[in-house]
């Protein structure tokens, strides 16, 4: 990557589209509020192609709010870089900030991690102990381990975040992660998880649920574990149960229940 300048770049050579995290018009506008009472605090990053064009890098919810306000310019800061460089400076500018949710985080993270496999090496996925039965689950390889330390060093990311990041991407098939782009379940890491740990044969009869009824992904989980047969409760929850009542009884209940037992030598 080249020694960035700055400079003012007229509005309509420059191209925001194929980004890992949609603009939140919501935000843009308020940010275009700002914008017109007190400046522009940062100026977005750009990349110059040899057209004469320019690539957004990051800024992105920047440049709609001059869109909004009507700018013709924008300040910028320009670099000639590789499409990897490019990629990566986008990913790590949004990894920095604090407000990613579950969905744009794994996104992010994966995608991080496969130019980083184009620079170091590939990856393997595994099949980790905890998900064994997801071919997706991310396994601990000497090699992975150099790339969570990184990720950690720059973003104070612990490593088992990450992991689980990738995980949800990796294990999740793709009809249901696209449909989840946009949607406020896209927030839930704790339902991602669970998504992530259904088979994949489940999954798929997961997604045509919500797009046959046009339901939530939460209520088409619930109707395809609906349709599976309850497997019957183990010695350990029976005893558990058991026991609970047993402390609500009272003393004859509880030496009747004794002779009910009894009864079954």
């Amino acid at each position: 990557m080249n020694v960035p300048w700055e400079t003012d770049v007229k509005m309509d050579l420059i191209d925001f589209g194929d980004r890992l995290r949609d603009v939140d018009q919501a935000a843009a506008e308020m940010l275009a509020v700002s914008i017109k009472e007190r400046g522009l605090l940062n100026r977005i990053k750009l990349r110059k192609r040899e057209d004469g064009t320019f690539k957004g890098i990051f800024g992105a919810h920047r440049f709609v709010a001059f869109q909004i306000l009507g700018r013709l310019e924008i300040p910028a800061v320009v670099v000639e870089c590789t499409d990897e460089e490019a990629r990566l400076d986008e990913i790590d500018e949004n990894l920095y900030r604090a407000e990613l949710n579950a969905y744009d985080q794994a996104n992010f993270l994966e995608e991080r991690r496969q130019i980083w496999e184009k620079i170091y090496g590939e990856v393997k996925p595994g099949r980790d102990k905890r998900k064994s039965r997801q071919l997706g689950a991310i396994e601990e390889r000497n090699e992975f381990r150099s790339y969570y330390k990184e990720v950690e060093d720059k973003f104070s990311l612990p490593k088992r975040t990450v992991q689980r990041a990738l995980e949800r991407k990796r294990c999740i098939i793709k009809p249901i992660w696209d449909a989840l782009r946009g949607r406020p379940e896209a927030k839930n890491g704790a339902l991602l998880d669970k998504i992530a740990d259904i088979e994949i044969t489940d999954q798929a009869r997961i997604y045509e649920e919500m797009k046959g009824r046009g339901c939530s992904i939460a209520d088409a989980i619930h109707l395809v574990s609906a349709d599976e047969p309850k497997p019957p409760p183990s010695v350990e929850q029976i005893v558990k149960k058991v026991l609970h009542a047993w402390a609500a009884w009272s003393e004859s209940d509880q030496r009747a229940f004794l002779k009910e037992v009894r009864k079954l030598k």
